[in-house]
This record gives C-alpha cells, sequence and structure tokens, in this order.
C-alpha cells in the first residue's frame, strides 16, 4: 500500500507541476480563443482511471498506508500526507477547480467575452494550480520520507535477523 501511496503521490504532484510549469504558460501564449478551446477539450476528457488512479489515489492509499502502519514514525508522516493534500489538492480542485473549468465549457469560442473569460480564467486557475502544485509535492515528500523509514527498517530487520539467526522481536 506504501507503495501505490507513493507512486501515486508523485504522479499527482508531476502531473499539477507539469500544468504550472508548461501547459498554462503554454496557453498563455497561444491566441486566447484557441487556448480557451484546448482548455475545454483537456477538461472534458481528463476524467480518465488513470488520472482518477493518480487523483484519488494520492489520499486513498495514504491513508490506507496510515491505518496500516505498524510504527508511529510511519504513520506520522503518511497521515500529514494525507491532510496536506486533502486540504491542499482535492479541496481545491473540487472548490476551485472544477466550478471553473464546468463555468469555462459552457463559454463558446465565439462569444464576444470569450477572450477575456479565457484571460480571467487562466489568470486565476493558475495560481491556484500553483497552491495545489505546492501541497501535492509537500504531500508527497511525506510519503517518500515514510516510505524510507519503512524500508529502512525493513533492513535493518533483515540484517538483524541475518546475524543472530533468529527472527528479531516485533518493533512497537
Amino acid at each position: 500500500m506504501l507503495s501505490l501511496a507513493l507512486l501515486a503521490s508523485a504522479l499527482i504532484a508531476g502531473f499539477f507541476y507539469t500544468y504550472s510549469i508548461s501547459v498554462m504558460p503554454g496557453l498563455a501564449v497561444t491566441e486566447p480563443r484557441a487556448a480557451m478551446l484546448a482548455m475545454q477539450g483537456i477538461n472534458a476528457t481528463i476524467r480518465t482511471p488513470v488520472f482518477a488512479f493518480a487523483f484519488f489515489g494520492a489520499f486513498g492509499f495514504t491513508t490506507i498506508a496510515a491505518l496500516l502502519a505498524r510504527r508511529w514514525a510511519i504513520a506520522a508522516p503518511l497521515a500529514a500526507a494525507g491532510l496536506i493534500y486533502a486540504a491542499g489538492s482535492l479541496a481545491l480542485t473540487f472548490i476551485v477547480h472544477v466550478p471553473m473549468n464546468e463555468a469555462l465549457a459552457l463559454v463558446p469560442a465565439d462569444a464576444d467575452d470569450a477572450v477575456a473569460v479565457w484571460r480571467a480564467y487562466a489568470e486565476r486557475w493558475t495560481l491556484w494550480n500553483h497552491a495545489r502544485t505546492a501541497a501535492s509535492i509537500l504531500a508527497f515528500a511525506c510519503v517518500a520520507l515514510a516510505a524510507i523509514g519503512e524500508w529502512r527498517g525493513q533492513a535493518a530487520m533483515a540484517a538483524s535477523f541475518g546475524r543472530s539467526g533468529r527472527a528479531p522481536a516485533p518493533a512497537r
């Protein structure tokens, strides 16, 4: 479960990061009506199982891994990751991005105010995407710390087992 949490967290952090550093800046230098049409197309096709794995898995797998963790040193950063991602990425997506995307979907590219609508949308959407990018990266870092701790603990246990010839006592 920890490996799935790490994978989903890395994927979604990279996804939001890519929007912040390339997709939205690229659309910003595109003719506004074309940029709006492109974003409408992206928004219409993004909801796939592959996207859901990362978007919902970053929270779900992390939460399950935290609940299954046998040591507080592993559970604590996983719980922190889940909270950070839930507040900084999931909540922002549903409170800010989804309503903006739904409103944008209703704007025809030939509308008189399409250029102004796109510019206002892109500026606000990008600002809030930077916030969820930062939250997702921080959540990923917490999951990575937990994974490193878990793997180090397993390596130490294996080394201890190898030296004594018998299984070590369970960690508390």
